[in-house]
């Protein structure tokens, strides 16, 4: 459900793996023929059906919101995680996989939701190979939401450039993974930004959603660490500052170098997986493509029917 894919994901982001078990529903109760029940079709777009629809506040983009959810992988069928019997999650839309975020975007607390996510708004072409999901994979979810937050935005216009973000250069077509180069190793005593590359674009405000392609590097090495692209929204408290730094009021199609500690983000302990002392500056490239389309699901006209009553875990229907 998160958006990070692996543990090396250097996003602020939970990398977890939330998805829907479907579970077959009357299985040697029902003394009908089960060749008398038409299969319910797989989606291959993201479609979303209002189980029950509730009557408290609206939940905002990148809103923090409680929920429970239950979910499973629409091409195995397997389980692999679910809250019922646990604690309800909590999250930001913005921080979940984009087709999960949209589909509790504009619900309301109270309401039960059935969404059917395909790759592209899932996973990706990467999946979840901790999670068992291919990228080939769609993904099933039942989210009941408990309450919702509006989101606490504070716009910073006044990050500063210095000797560490000068010294970054950046090779590559603008959008693509960069070939990024500086002087080794390189010590950041602060956050400090360049703009490498101003755009032509509108600049960026508080509560823009952008579409960014970030790309992290270890300044002690000069190792590329991590790059992918990603949807940040500009003041979001729940984004650390070294990632605002990218995109806070710059120019659409600006390019901007970051240069930060890394215990900024990992504090004393560093990230040993990532490769990352805790002594080591970090470096961002952020390339700011364009301004988010919102993302709307469907109507699932021909959705499972559920079985669902909110205190136990939700049994969806495969036969119609």
């Amino acid at each position: 459900m998160f958006r990070s894919r692996t543990s090396r994901r250097l996003l602020p982001v939970a990398a977890l793996a939330l998805a829907l078990a479907l579970v077959l529903a009357g299985c040697g109760s029902d003394s009908k023929d089960s060749s008398d029940k038409a299969e319910v079709k797989q989606p291959t777009d993201l479609v979303l059906k209002v189980i029950k629809e509730g009557d408290g506040a609206t939940v905002g983009t990148g809103d923090s919101v409680t929920v429970d959810y239950q979910g499973t992988n629409w091409d195995t069928g397997k389980v692999f995680d679910e809250s019922y019997g646990k604690q309800p999650a909590t999250f930001s839309t913005d921080q979940v996989v984009p087709g999960f975020g949209a589909a509790l975007v504009g619900q309301k607390v109270g309401s039960q939701v059935m969404v059917s996510i395909p790759p592209k708004y899932g996973y990706g072409e990467t999946g979840n190979a901790q999670a068992g999901i291919k990228g080939t994979d769609s993904l099933l979810f039942i989210v009941e939401i408990k309450s919702t937050k509006a989101a606490t935005l504070t716009n910073d216009c006044n990050f500063k450039s210095g000797s560490s973000s000068d010294a970054i250069k950046a090779a590559g077509a603008f959008g693509k993974v960069p070939n990024a180069t500086f002087k080794k190793p390189l010590n950041a005593p602060g956050t400090q930004r360049t703009i490498m590359t101003a755009g032509k674009g509108a600049v960026t405000k508080a509560g823009d959603s952008l579409d960014v392609v970030l790309s992290i590097y270890n300044g002690r090495t000069g190792k590329q660490i991590d790059s992918q692209q990603v949807t940040l929204k500009v003041g979001d408290a729940a984004l650390p500052k070294q990632y605002q730094a990218g995109i806070s009021c710059v120019k659409i199609g600006s390019r901007v170098a970051t240069a930060f500690p890394a215990k900024a983000l990992f504090g004393k302990t560093g990230n040993a997986q990532a490769g990352i002392k805790a002594k080591d500056s970090l470096v961002l490239v952020t390339d700011v493509l364009n301004i988010a389309k919102p993302l709307t699901p469907g109507e699932w006209k021909d959705a499972p029917s559920v079985k669902f009553d909110g205190s136990n875990p939700p049994k969806v229907e495969l036969n119609k």
